[in-house]
């Protein structure tokens, strides 16, 4: 009982830390959103096992300027396969920056005014 007593206590060996521009980008991000600190997250750590639900996906998706999605997050929960998608996708350069320009989305019931999604982002921030 002592030997495994000691193994529970033991820092996880194991824990690989992010390794890519992407990875790194989205440990920042999962860290700020699941209020943990970012170095507790490791490239094979699953979102919803980190305490994530769907209401901190779509908190994620905000703070990573709509780069994924819901169904991105419960289709790729390990935060390694996150990234792969990520970077499949060409949404994000390697060095880790958004696309430069959003398109502009309209909002439901206000036609003709249009809203970036970097504006939507900063509001949607403001009030959680």
């Amino acid at each position: 009982m002592t030997a495994l007593a000691g193994e529970l206590d033991a820092p996880d060996q194991d824990h690989d830390g992010p390794s890519t521009a992407t990875e790194h980008r989205l440990a920042a991000a999962w860290a700020e959103v699941l209020g943990i600190p970012k170095h507790q997250i490791g490239r094979r750590d699953h979102f919803f096992n980190m305490g994530g639900t769907s209401l901190s996906v779509v908190r994620l998706a905000i703070t990573l300027d709509r780069v994924v999605s819901l169904k991105d997050v419960t289709d790729h929960p390990i935060l390694a396969d996150l990234a792969a998608l990520i970077e499949g996708r060409s949404a994000i350069d390697p060095g880790g920056s958004a696309p430069a320009d959003p398109p502009t989305r309209s909002l439901a019931g206000t036609p003709g005014s249009p809203l970036r999604s970097r504006e939507l982002a900063r509001f949607a921030r403001s009030s959680f």
